[in-house]
């Protein structure tokens, strides 16, 4: 059942309910009558983007439906329309305004049969980080002992509010380094090849830092904990000043790419979506651990909407 559970908010990450309540996906209990999905992420400078599907119920093992054929209507603080959402592919839905900072939105889409769904949230300011450095090291786990990229950020999180943050690490590879071999000679030449479009991709990293993982839900026997994207609040730490240190396996970059560590202060509703996805992953296909019941705030559906800022060092 959980399968199912995860499929349902595979898409984007990201809010509160219109009515202020929260919700959660509720694994147990008979099957449920299929229901609109909604998945959208919101950020400064970007356009509104939402994937809209229908679940099958808990049970149903099928896969989701992506919705072709729905309204999306995106509004402001006032209550007012700022964006139609129009269908390119897949489900998935984009306008042509750009979201503010420190800023409300709400969503409603509509998909026949499947009723009305709604949601609301907003973007915080980014949080900057105003100190960064790295450092090679190694690191014995399990026996084996690997280089690693140390990786030490500060932060000055604002006092007198509650601040979310989601952590990620990004590698941008721009080009390889082609190898030839000529039999006949037994020279070996090289030669750069860039790609048509650079190709990103978000990477693993660890960590040990206590704060970092005061949230998370660690191994016993564990000495560092692994993730692509670590959700933490400062309940630890409101309004000072904070140090945090991960690591990245070194031969996971190389040396023909750009490493970026990007801060992401998010709304607590991206916050909640964000952790609960990434502990359902984390114990996913273990028999004996609890189900996990990932966050969702869309009313009268399941998903997530929900905003978020990002403040990025490039490495």
């Amino acid at each position: 059942m959980k399968q199912i559970a995860a499929c349902t908010l595979i898409g984007f990450l990201l809010l509160l309910l219109l009515s202020g309540c929260e919700k959660y996906l509720d694994f147990e209990g008979e099957d449920a009558t299929p229901r609109l999905v909604l998945n959208g992420a919101f950020t400064t400078d970007s356009i509104f983007s939402v994937q809209l599907s229908n679940s099958s119920g808990y049970i149903d093992k099928n896969p989701l439906n992506t919705i072709a054929y729905g309204q999306v209507l995106v509004y402001g603080e006032n209550g007012e329309i700022i964006d139609s959402l129009h269908h390119t592919e897949n489900g998935i839905y984009t306008g042509s305004v750009l979201a503010s900072a420190n800023s409300s939105y709400s969503v409603v889409a509509n998909a026949g049969s499947f009723g009305t769904v709604s949601a609301q949230d907003y973007i915080p300011v980014a949080v900057p980080i105003v100190h960064w450095d790295t450092a090679t090291t190694s690191v014995t786990e399990y026996d084996y002992t690997s280089s690693r990229l140390q990786i030490e950020f500060t932060i000055n999180d604002p006092a007198g509010i509650n601040n979310f943050y989601v952590l990620e690490v990004y590698n941008t590879q721009y080009y390889y380094v082609s190898t030839i071999y000529d039999p006949n000679t037994g020279n070996m030449t090289y030669d750069t090849v860039y790609y048509d479009q650079p190709i990103r991709d978000r990477m693993y990293f660890s960590t040990s830092d206590q704060i970092l993982l005061s949230e998370s839900d660690l191994a016993i026997d564990a000495t560092l904990y692994y993730s692509s994207g670590l959700s933490y609040s400062d309940a630890l730490f409101n309004g000072k000043s904070q140090t945090f240190r991960i690591l990245v396996e070194s031969n996971y970059y190389g040396d023909n790419g750009n490493l970026e560590l990007h801060l992401k202060s998010s709304s607590e509703a991206y916050y909640s979506y964000a952790r609960t996805l990434e502990k359902y992953f984390y114990t996913e296909g273990d028999p004996f651990a609890q189900p996990v019941q990932v966050f969702s705030n869309i009313e009268n559906g399941f998903g997530i909407w929900a905003g978020y800022s990002v403040a990025v060092v490039e490495l």
